[in-house]
C-alpha cells in the first residue's frame, strides 16, 4: 500500500490551531522547534503534514496532567 505524503500551506497550518504568525514558524523552523518547511518553488513553501501532526502530539504528551 502506498502511502500519500500531504503537505499544508501556510494557512493550513492556522486551520490545525498553530497559532503562530509566518514570521513565528520560520523562526521557530530555524531553531529546530518546528518542522522546516520545503520549497515548492522561489516563492511557495509548505509543510510536511505528518512531522505537523508529530510536532502537536509530542507538545500534547508533554504536557502536565491537571489534578481532580
Amino acid at each position: 500500500m502506498e502511502t500519500v505524503m500531504r503537505i499544508l500551506t501556510f494557512d493550513q497550518l492556522k486551520a490545525k490551531g498553530i497559532p503562530y504568525c509566518r514570521e513565528q514558524v520560520r523562526r521557530k523552523a530555524k531553531a529546530g522547534e518546528f518542522p522546516p518547511p520545503i520549497s515548492l518553488s522561489n516563492h511557495r513553501i509548505a509543510w510536511i503534514e505528518a512531522e505537523v501532526d508529530d510536532w502537536i502530539q509530542a507538545r500534547a504528551a508533554r504536557r502536565v496532567p491537571v489534578a481532580a
